[in-house]
């Protein structure tokens, strides 16, 4: 991500165009100091962005995790009550 400015070759050309050196030195500087501004904006916010992606993979694996107990569970209960339901049959089938 990172991007070079070559400063030299600015002040040369705004030199060429009529400037002074100092005017020219001035002009560069601010230059690279916004360009380099915009750089670290540009990091921090694809910083920020792999932080929340890796905070919501985490999330997402709890929940797929929390919802395969869930399903375990429903199973389970599921083969208690159908055993339950065999079994008063049998029950039934019996006293009838």
């Amino acid at each position: 991500m990172a991007s070079t400015f070559d400063t030299l070759k600015l002040r040369k050309r705004l030199e060429e165009a009529g400037l002074t050196q100092k005017q020219a030195e001035i002009i560069s500087e601010a230059l690279v100091e916004g360009f380099l501004l915009e750089e670290n904006k540009k990091t921090a916010s694809f910083n920020a962005e792999q932080r929340l992606e890796m905070q919501l993979s985490l999330r997402m694996d709890k929940l797929e995790s929390k919802i395969e107990n869930l399903d375990k569970r429903l199973a389970q209960y599921f083969g208690l009550l159908m055993g339950s339901i065999v079994l008063l049959g049998i029950i039934l089938k019996i006293h009838l």
